[in-house]
């Protein structure tokens, strides 16, 4: 749920680790990759497009013995390591995950869609009529 002053908490970790059984496109995980924090979290759902080798660790969802491993192994290299693996995952959310990232590739998504939809029902369709 909401966390006032979260950048104060992000601040205050030397890794994020969120062990789940399901997860969509994390916004903890992003936070946590804002703030430049090396991620250890499951392999599950949309986490594996935020999370990898370079930026942090993935861990076998419910294997406590792989979720101790994955934060062992980032806790174990010196911190200046550590600071460049989460410096890694902040350069992923500045490069794909802005807002204006995001909206960007929102706007390719429905150009290709309606090119799609058009190039399906010829070159010369005229645009679907409004549902208005």
């Amino acid at each position: 749920g909401f966390r006032p002053k979260i950048d104060d908490f992000l601040a205050a970790l030397d890794l994020f680790v969120l062990p789940t059984l399901e997860e969509g496109l994390s916004i903890a995980i992003m936070e946590a990759m804002a703030a430049a924090k090396p991620v250890v979290a499951s392999d599950v759902g949309g986490v594996p497009e935020l999370i990898s080798a370079e930026n942090g660790a993935l861990v076998r969802p419910g294997d406590a013995k792989s979720l101790a491993e994955g934060i062992a192994s980032l806790l174990s290299i010196d911190e200046a390591k550590r600071a460049a693996v989460g410096a890694c995952g902040r350069r992923l959310i500045v490069e794909r995950f802005t807002v204006g990232q995001m909206a960007q590739e929102h706007l390719r998504l429905y150009e290709d869609l309606n090119f799609r939809r058009r190039r399906g029902r010829g070159a010369n369709a005229a645009p679907a009529p409004s549902k208005e």
